[in-house]
Parts: C-alpha cells; structure tokens; sequence
C-alpha cells in the first residue's frame, strides 16, 4: 500500500468557530486546519501531508505541533483567483486532485470551488458525467445509523438524467464505501405516490425504473423516510438540497435550544426543591450532588451537539471527479466555513478512507464503460 497525499487548503473559510454555548470564537482557519491535519497525519499510516496557504503562517502552526513526519507547503497568497493567475489556495486544490492528490480539503465558498470546476468541466469530471454533486452523511433517528444525502447545494438546476446520474453515484459510495449491499435510494418528493411531485421527479423515477431494480433500487422518498431509515440515500436537485440542510439545521437548533431550556429548568426545580428539604431538616446536605446536577444541562447538551455536529463527518464530498493519474484517487472534501481541528481530522481521515475504498476508481469504470442512460418504458 502506497502513501495517499491529501491536501488542505488553509486560506478559505470563516475566521472562527461555533462553541458549544453557540457563540462564535475567533480562530484563523490556518490555526484549524493544521492542527487538525498534522493530528490525522500521526494518527494514521501512509499519509502525505501537503499544506496550502501562506508559507509563513503555516510554519509558524507546525511550530506549535507535534509533527512524526514531514509535511510538504505550497505557498499561496489568496484564496480564489478567477484568472487563475496568482496560483491561489483553491486553484492549487483543485487542480492538483487526481493528479498530484488524491484527496483534498477546502472549507472555502461552495460557489467559488463550483465556479472553478465549471469553466473546465471536461477536465475534472469523469466520462458522461454532466454535473457533480455534494453529498453528505446525516445522522437519522436511530443512532447507529446514517443517510447520504445528495445533490445538497453544488447544482441549483438539475434535469431528470443529472438526478438518475446522481442515484448511481450514491449507489455506488453506498456499496463501496460503506458495504452496503443493494442500498436503496429514495428520489426526494411530497408522497410516495405515482402522481405526486413536480415533473423532475417523474422523469427521473421513470429513468430509474427504466434501469431497472438490479440496475438500480430506486423509490420516492419524503424526507421522514430518510429519518426512519426506510432508505439509505436521498438524491435531490442542489437547490432543493440545499434548502432542505439548512432546514434541518435551523430545526436541530430550535430543538436544541427547547431542550436546553427544559433541562436547566427541571434541574432548577430539583434543587429547589431539595434545598427546601434540607432546611426542613428531611435530608442531609450534599453540595457535591448540587454542582453535579448544575453541570447536567451543559453536560447533555455538549453531547448532543458533539453527537449531531458537522466535526464528527468532517465535510461533504464532491463526487464524479476524474483521476488524472492511475496511481490517484480524486477525492475533494468541502467543510463548513466554521469547520474546527477535530473537523479538519475527520475529513483528512475520510479522505485516506475513501482513497483507501477505491471510491474513485469503481465510480469511474463505471461512468465510463458501465453507464448507459436508460430508455424510458413506453405505456
């Protein structure tokens, strides 16, 4: 087994970080991603470690780190360049995966890396490939359990061949990089229903069985589906994706704010009335117990977060880019703009796994010598 080189981009994203309270923190993302990186890097094999930012404020982080083995920096001074003419951070990026990398990092702007990409789509993606999607993990209501979700905000106009062509790509992470076998994939509507949803769920739904169920095992799907693990992928059009994360994120929060609250204020109770038992001389004191039970709202809800943050995936994956190399995987990570250390890990770890998985490779024979566009059955 060869040595996977992954890298990261150390320009892009938000100058700080969401505590567990909610309130952001000021943090350089250079401070971030090394941290992270060089953590993933001496936790695991066979990784090349390649840095891309400002040469000196990267070395000054290396400084600070525990480092095993080397680390490679290519000097960049600016995040994105639309003329490509400085050579900035996501260029580099970009450019380099599936040819000099076989995975890469950037919590940068989606636009900005989907604006790159498209000017030289021919040259990034993979045979028969029309656009490529975002797609990402979520945990769902049993807890050992998670669903792909994709397109979630890389494409905001899709048509019903772009969908179908994203279900394989989610049948194929599913199969080969999870281990799931005949996974099944639900098109994201309104009702499982023949005639519910507009015309690109129809559309696509007809490629689908057109294919066939040992091609493909696709079925409508509502978003409940996802969270009963009635399905184990949901394709949808970035757009839709793309409002239906951040729903899911506004609701997790509401939820979490709510049950924050009711925790503080049955503790509250709780203390209250023990404090009032023990002037009635009914019980004896216990002030340990009291700041146990103090800590116990902030205690659940930072395993709540830790449990349902985006640090623990690390980012989302860019699926359908060509490896320009046999000997390259061509693996890009996108993380949330706030993406702390842990973050960074996770998704150079993620990036070993899957270069590891030969994600790239099986997807690519595919699209290139398995893929056909089906024929719509005739009524």
């Amino acid at each position: 087994m060869g040595n996977y080189v992954i890298a990261v981009d150390t320009l892009g994203g938000d100058p700080y970080i969401v505590g567990l309270d909610g309130k952001p923190r000021q943090q350089p993302v250079v401070e971030r991603a090394v941290k992270g990186s060089v953590a993933a890097l001496n936790e695991q094999e066979n990784i090349e470690l390649v840095l891309i930012g400002k040469e000196d404020a990267i070395q000054e982080e290396l400084d600070e780190q525990e480092v095993k083995v080397p680390v490679h920096i290519e000097p960049a001074e600016i995040y994105f360049d639309s003329q490509n003419l400085s050579g900035s951070s996501l260029n580099k990026l970009i450019d380099g995966i599936g040819k000099d990398f076989d995975g890469g990092l950037t919590i940068g702007d989606t636009t900005k890396i989907i604006q790159h990409i498209a000017g030289k789509l021919h040259d990034f993606a993979m045979p028969n490939v029309d656009q490529l999607p975002l797609a990402e993990f979520i945990k769902v209501r049993d807890a050992a359990d998670k669903v792909l979700y994709l397109d979630m905000g890389a494409n905001m106009v899709c048509r019903a061949h772009h969908l179908y062509q994203f279900a394989q790509m989610a049948r194929i992470v599913l199969t080969e990089r999870e281990g799931i076998v005949a996974p099944k994939i639900g098109i994201l509507t309104v009702g499982s229903e023949v005639y519910k949803g507009n015309g690109l769920v129809r559309k696509t739904m007809e490629l689908c069985e057109a294919a066939g169920i040992e091609t493909i095992d696709a079925s409508r799907a509502e978003p409940r589906d996802a969270e009963l693990s009635k399905v184990n992928a949901i394709v949808t059009d970035g757009h839709t994706g793309n409002l239906l994360l951040k729903a899911l994120e506004a609701k997790a929060e509401t939820i979490l704010g709510y049950t924050k609250q009711f925790i503080s204020d049955y503790v509250q109770a709780v203390i209250k009335e023990y404090q009032t038992l023990v002037e009635q001389g009914e019980m004896q004191p216990a002030p340990e117990l009291i700041e146990k039970l103090k800590e116990l709202p902030r205690d659940v809800m930072g395993r709540l977060i830790q449990f349902f943050a985006f640090e623990g995936y690390g980012a989302a994956t860019l699926h359908g880019l060509r490896s320009r190399s046999q000997y390259r995987s061509a693996i890009l990570k996108k993380g949330h703009g706030v993406s702390d250390a842990n973050a960074f890990r996770s998704a150079v770890l993620s990036c070993r796994a899957e270069a590891i998985s030969g994600l790239t490779e099986r997807m690519q024979d595919y699209f290139t010598s398995e893929y056909k566009l089906p024929k719509k059955k005739r009524a």
